[in-house]
């Protein structure tokens, strides 16, 4: 909760019939809410102000299918690849790699990116179609995109 006057006020109203009875309506919160619930209830997603510990992040290619190691787009020395060997165990991962250098960048779902990858591989997603296509075919088969 970001205003800890309100914090305040719902710990306080806490002893007297719940956060409900003084910040938010009785409908959103009962006498079997704790503070900490009727917090989260009133401040979706504010675990901290809260009290509470964020849930843990969904391990990525924890839904997928186990894959050991697939190319899925090669164009020269340059390939994408989606690796799966142990969903929900450890994540997955669908990385762009350089065989002529070695390097090797991790897409992020999230920022729907290759972290710290150059310029020109992140281009790729917006100009060639087949690259973009195959990268969300990784995505599928980690288990985070319906076909």
């Amino acid at each position: 909760m970001s205003n800890p006057r309100a914090l305040l006020v719902c710990l306080l109203a806490s002893l007297w019939g719940g956060c409900g009875a003084a910040v938010i309506p009785a409908t959103e919160c009962n006498q079997s809410d704790s503070t900490v619930s009727c917090c989260l209830k009133r401040h979706p997603g504010a675990y901290e102000g809260c009290g509470a510990d964020a849930p843990a992040k969904r391990m990525l290619g924890a839904r997928g299918t186990r894959i050991d190691s697939k190319t899925l787009w090669q164009k020269g020395r340059v390939r994408l690849d989606v690796e799966n060997p142990a969903p929900g165990v450890r994540p997955g991962q669908l990385h762009f790699q350089d065989a002529q250098t070695g390097a090797k960048y991790l897409y992020n779902p999230t920022t729907r990116s290759f972290t710290n990858a150059p310029n020109w591989v992140n281009e790729l997603l917006t100009t060639d179609a087949r690259f973009a296509s195959s990268v969300q075919k990784g995505l599928y088969y980690l288990g985070e995109v319906a076909p």
